[in-house]
């Protein structure tokens, strides 16, 4: 797991990066409903956002107050002047992130660059089902960064159960499935707890890996 003590932040999205994401869930509407976030509870809430791609969200977040940090594996650094004489189509706006640049890194959810209990909720929207390996090393992940009290949010999500009988107390970590919207399906929502063992919480991880599922299977909207 990742400890390092600053982050290199780039401001720089590659042009396969949009192709790669759902274009109706890449707003900060999206994200609002599915997460959960308004004006008032947004406010003074440092957020990563995993697997961010060209969302907006950061953006219209910071204005009202929120701080966000956003990782994908598909951003890189600013091409150089070599670099553009050699490709001019790296100068096109399109392939850039619009503004507020300076909190983009480079990563992948499995090793987040970011100190243990750095963000108030760590988020991924409509990423997850991106990541074919290490699905309980990437919740790990998550949590590892996430501050005591905070959550961990990701949409969306399915129990693979269908026992309709369990309790919230008999899901791993104290995990439920919250449906914000109404019409939109479900995200997956983990409480981030204090100190505790670190066997035991591997043990409950990798128990919530085996009864939840992510898909790219996403609801039809509204018309």
């Amino acid at each position: 797991m990742s400890d390092q003590s600053s982050v290199e932040y780039i401001g720089y999205i590659s042009d396969t990066s949009r192709s790669e994401r759902n274009a109706h869930a890449r707003n900060f509407d999206d994200y609002s409903s599915v997460f959960g976030y308004n004006e008032k509870n947004l406010k003074g809430k440092f957020i990563l956002d995993v697997g961010s791609g060209d969302s907006d969200f950061a953006q219209k977040a910071s204005s009202l107050g929120a701080k966000v940090a956003r990782l994908d594996p598909k951003y890189r650094p600013r091409p150089t002047q070599e670099e553009l004489t050699e490709k001019p189509y790296l100068n096109d706006p399109y392939l850039g992130l619009p503004s507020n640049t300076e909190k983009a890194a480079a990563g992948i959810v499995q090793e987040l660059p970011f100190k243990d209990g750095s963000f108030d909720e760590t988020v991924a929207n409509t990423s997850m089902y991106w990541v074919e390996k290490g699905i309980s090393q990437s919740l790990a992940e998550m949590l590892r960064v996430t501050k005591p009290g905070g959550f961990v949010k990701i949409y969306p999500a399915f129990f693979t159960s269908n026992d309709t009988n369990m309790g919230k107390s008999d899901f791993p970590l104290g995990a439920k499935l919250v449906d914000y919207s109404g019409v939109r399906g479900k995200t997956l929502v983990i409480p981030k707890g204090e100190a505790t063992d670190s066997n035991q919480q591997k043990e409950e991880i990798n128990k919530l890996t085996g009864m939840v599922k992510f898909t790219n299977m996403l609801p039809s909207l509204p018309a």
